[in-house]
């Protein structure tokens, strides 16, 4: 059984370094999960998990995401990265990655702005990269508490 190559090893510190994770297979990604009630300044988070197993069937999987945000008087900056590679029986079955970059800007009263630009890639669903990018104003209906509701385009 040989579950450790050298290409896999390189593999899984590039995927630690550049972030990969949960939110890789999906398109839709939950972008205030770094905290939204941070203190100023620098806030993060970086998850991991590699995994192998044998028998019938030798596995190996790796996973890994990276958040981090910087909070200013009136601007939020979030940047997060996600992504995977999997494979079975030495063959590649699986490989994602994600990054998004976000910024929001307290303007007056319940306004502000949202920008956004994030880049998919994932072969095996014939997704060699997708690029999104966004920019337009939000109004924040409620905010308080541990909720808020928004509106925003």
């Amino acid at each position: 059984m040989r579950l450790f190559r050298p290409h896999l090893i390189l593999a899984c510190l590039l995927l630690f370094i550049f972030g990969s994770g949960q939110a890789a297979a999906s398109v839709i990604l939950n972008t205030l999960e770094v905290s939204s009630k941070a203190d100023p300044g620098w806030t993060g988070r970086l998850d991991g998990l590699l995994s192998g197993s044998g028998g019938n069937t030798n596995r190996f999987l790796i996973e890994s995401s990276g958040r981090v945000q910087w909070l200013g008087q009136r601007d939020r900056i979030r940047l997060q990265l996600a992504g995977g590679y999997q494979e079975s029986n030495h063959v590649e079955t699986g490989r994602n990655m994600v990054a998004h970059l976000r910024h929001n800007r307290r303007l007056t009263g319940p306004w502000s702005t949202v920008s956004f630009v994030q880049v998919q890639h994932n072969p095996f669903q014939r997704l060699s990269s997708r690029w999104l990018a966004g920019l337009g104003p939000r109004y924040d209906l409620k905010r308080g508490g541990d909720s808020v509701m928004a509106l925003g385009a």
